[in-house]
């Protein structure tokens, strides 16, 4: 897969970790019981431990969350997280379903206020 550090450096400990082969299992598992499982990528806060693996995604070392809206690689990398999640590319889609969630809720701004560089990106922008 295209990003096993978000596993290595994100979960909790080494047993907190779900494979590609773990999510295939509970899809399947899921599917024969005629039951659908949603993916949830909770962005962009809830999203702290991104910051281990993509240190580039965080507002700054001391503010890791939510996610920095102010770069570019962070939505690049929800992008290629929810492709390789969601879509046939390549044939290598986790969730065969078409819905996912977003998260979106308890988004804390602080970080997005008190970092600089995202505080500019923010009122360039109107908000």
């Amino acid at each position: 897969r295209r990003y096993p550090e978000l596993a290595r450096h994100g979960a909790f400990s080494a047993q907190e970790r779900y494979s590609p082969a773990d999510l295939a299992e509970v899809v399947e598992f899921a599917r024969l019981r005629g039951v659908r499982v949603m993916l949830e990528v909770d962005t962009p806060g809830h999203a702290r431990s991104w910051c281990a693996g993509h240190p580039e995604v965080c507002p700054a070392r001391d503010c890791k969350e939510p996610l920095n809206v102010a770069n570019n690689a962070t939505f690049e990398l929800i992008e290629g997280l929810l492709r390789e999640l969601t879509t046939a590319d390549e044939g290598l889609a986790l969730f065969p379903e078409r819905l996912l969630h977003l998260g979106g809720d308890e988004v804390r701004t602080h970080c997005w206020t008190s970092v600089p560089q995202v505080a500019q990106w923010m009122q360039s922008r109107g908000f």
